[in-house]
């Protein structure tokens, strides 16, 4: 059914206008917007060509500018050319006010409207149906699809619109943003503090120190002198270790304050964002890096335990040092000169002493008196092995062994032998000599088995033990390495060409059951000395 009716257009001279042909209701294009009153037009190409349309005001883009003072109002109309910015008509009256914007050049680009229009969220084009736009989002397979891909390929699934879900997705990110406020951030700000008060606590001890050490060189001379600025510049090497490690711990917070910052920004762009895949990709990857954050651990630097320092000083005397640079005399070994010193593993020293009168004259006082002391650790004397002869029973017979020539090194094993490094007075050699814990002689070994051939007597120079009972010995002279076992016996013997180890005169084991071996400086290169670090497997 059809019905004319009177056309209101300027341009229609005719009543009824040909051009105004009314349709039932069932024909009706769904429009908001009609070009005149009683003129449905259904498409492009029933459009009249000959009417006159006159433009109200300029089409609304899709990622509209903000205003670039207040970022929230969208009604831009003018522009200050000084600060090339965009401006609304609230912010033109305040720009204007501002000492540093009553001389620029605002330009007016069009008349402001009525009210600020609200964007919509960014359309998405739907990647299996380039002419449609997803309206709605897949929870299930976690994507925006259109509704020609939702009978498709999200049957049954949970499908809520992108109005819902974009007001979803700011919950979810607002609550990572709590979730570094109030539990991430907040750890790392109270490890700053106990880091803070570490730095304080060894400011001031080091500071103390300082001040300690400073006054008591006030009061010493000559080598006494020479002992204080080498305390200070361990203490020096102390703090410099304790102060770099403090300030790497606050860098590392201070970089994971700053990855935070970052990704609070991160946050707060995507909340404000319209592209719900952006946001989508944020939460996951926000998730992942707030997992790892939240791993780190902070180091915190640990007080080690006081212990004192022994070494031999003015002949008779072994002194104690304590962290603080403190110096006591540990014990008065008067008349005799302490020569070698080793700490047990229930904190017994042992010590090799000779007598002082004999020291300079050692090759030709024979009858000079050779201790081993055992002290505890307050300095009570437990136990003295004095310089005596032991009968030796070997394959060839019976020998007559004098111990001791003069005590070089001392070390145990784990059942408590006593090894010692025996170097001779009248000739450049040695041997090691190991006694029980009760002072009885157990074996010597003399150095080189008898095929294998050296340049040099043997020359032990320092001995150490592993956890097993064996025997460490470096051969100083031949640049060798002896391995015993507990009973004396020889495991095995490396030289030079075995481990490229040139003179080795000390040995220590760290902690981690290394093997470090110090080395003389050679006639070649007398700037340096080396110290190698030997792994040991099964010993």
């Amino acid at each position: 059914m059809e019905n004319k009716g009177k056309c209101s257009h300027s341009q229609c001279k005719k009543f009824p206008c040909e051009h105004t042909v009314i349709y039932s209701r069932d024909n009706l294009v769904k429009s908001k917007k009609f070009p005149c009153e009683h003129t449905v037009i259904y498409s492009r190409d029933n459009l009249v060509n000959d009417h006159n349309l006159t433009r109200i005001r300029e089409p609304i883009e899709r990622d509209a500018k903000t205003c670039g003072l207040c970022d929230r109002n969208r009604n831009i109309c003018w522009k200050c050319s000084q600060c090339d910015k965009y401006i609304c008509e609230d912010c033109k009256i305040i720009h204007s006010k501002v000492n540093l914007g009553k001389e620029h050049d605002l330009t007016r680009i069009r008349e402001p409207i009525e009210r600020d229009e609200l964007l919509g969220l960014k359309s998405v084009v739907c990647n299996r149906h380039r002419n449609k736009i997803c309206d709605v989002f897949c929870r299930t397979c976690e994507e925006l699809t259109c509704t020609s891909c939702q009978s498709i390929y999200h049957n049954h699934h949970n499908l809520p619109s992108v109005d819902d879900i974009h007001t979803e997705f700011k919950i979810e990110l607002t609550k990572f943003e709590t979730h570094i406020d109030l539990d991430i951030l907040s750890k790392f700000e109270k490890d700053e503090e106990i880091l803070n008060k570490f730095d304080f606590i060894h400011r001031q001890k080091y500071e103390e120190a300082q001040r300690n050490i400073k006054e008591r060189e006030n009061f010493f001379i000559g080598e006494v002198k020479k002992h204080t600025q080498t305390l200070l510049n361990e203490l020096h090497e102390k703090w410099d270790l304790i102060s770099s490690d403090i300030s790497a711990q606050k860098s590392k917070i201070s970089e994971i304050k700053n990855d935070l910052s970052y990704l609070k920004n991160n946050i707060n762009e995507s909340k404000d964002s319209r592209d719900i895949e952006k946001m989508l990709r944020d939460i996951k990857s926000l998730g992942h890096s707030l997992s790892e954050i939240s791993k780190i651990e902070i180091d915190y630097i640990q007080q080690s335990p006081q212990r004192a320092t022994l070494h031999h000083e003015n002949y008779c005397k072994i002194l104690s040092i304590n962290p603080d640079g403190q110096v006591k005399t540990f014990k008065d070994l008067s008349p005799q000169k302490p020569i070698a010193l080793h700490t047990t593993v229930d904190n017994s020293l042992l010590i090799g002493v000779i007598n002082k009168d004999s020291w300079k004259n050692l090759n030709k006082d024979t009858k000079s008196k050779q201790l081993i002391i055992k002290l505890s650790a307050n300095g009570e004397e437990l136990n003295e092995f004095e310089y005596k002869s032991f009968t030796l029973k070997k394959a060839d017979g019976t020998n007559k062994l004098d111990i001791f020539d003069f005590t070089w090194r001392i070390t145990t094993n784990f059942n408590e032998d006593i090894c010692i490094v025996d170097l001779s007075t009248s000739s450049v050699k040695g041997r090691i000599v190991t006694l029980d814990k009760d002072g009885n002689l157990k074996w010597v070994y003399d150095g080189h088995p008898s095929n294998i051939p050296t340049e040099h007597f043997f020359l032990p120079g320092d001995i150490a033990t592993t956890y097993l009972g064996n025997i460490i010995v470096c051969d100083t002279r031949n640049s060798a390495i002896h391995l015993l076992n507990a009973q004396g016996s020889i495991i095995a013997y490396k030289e030079k060409s075995d481990l490229d180890i040139s003179y080795p005169l000390s040995l220590c084991f760290t902690d981690s059951k290394n093997l470090l071996v110090g080395c003389c400086r050679t006639s070649e290169d007398q700037n340096k000395a080396i110290i190698h670090c030997v792994k040991l497997r099964g010993l």
